[in-house]
């Protein structure tokens, strides 16, 4: 889990201690939402991706493709471990003088999906977990907005965004 200190500097919480992200890193010297051509909604390669960080002076990365629980999603029963874990290996050790290359993963939650999305995550290793809410009942976000006021949006989404916040699953 990742929290601000209240100088503002990242404080990571791992299973046994707290570690202080060093001062220097910058918010623009990182990229923790990346999407790559393993996940239905981008292109690019991992390869491709990690080349242009380095070019554009990043120091780090995580590839957070998508999984997603629900039938209708884009993302359905697509999302390989195995094959993520490898190709983020391979990059680490291709980059890793340059970029630090981690696996992360963007899950979208449904409250009704929660044991589901425990048995996904059950002895996998992400650096990064983040909590997505892309649908809000039987509905895509973006179409729960369609013909409402951005009160009445806001509303929906909130009140689809707390569980989420409540499961404690995610880091962000």
């Amino acid at each position: 889990m990742a929290r601000l200190d209240r100088a503002g500097r990242i404080v990571l919480k791992g299973p046994d201690e707290e570690k202080m992200c060093p001062e220097r890193i910058q918010a623009t010297e990182v990229d923790y939402h990346v999407h790559s051509d393993q996940s239905p909604d981008a292109s690019g390669s991992v390869e491709a991706l990690c080349q242009r960080a380095v070019e554009i002076g990043l120091k780090e990365i995580v590839f957070t493709e998508h999984f997603d629980a629900t039938p209708s999603d884009i993302a359905y029963k697509l999302y390989d471990y195995e094959k993520c874990r490898g190709i983020i290996d391979q990059m680490q050790e291709k980059f890793g003088d340059r970029l630090n290359v981690k696996l992360g993963i963007e899950i979208g939650y449904r409250p009704e999906q929660e044991t589901q999305i425990i048995e996904f995550l059950d002895g996998k290793e992400f650096e990064v977990v983040i909590g997505a809410i892309h649908w809000v009942e039987r509905e895509l976000l973006e179409d729960v907005c369609v013909g409402k006021t951005e009160e009445e949006s806001q509303i929906n989404y909130f009140a689809a965004l707390l569980p989420l916040v409540e499961s404690g699953l995610f880091d962000v």
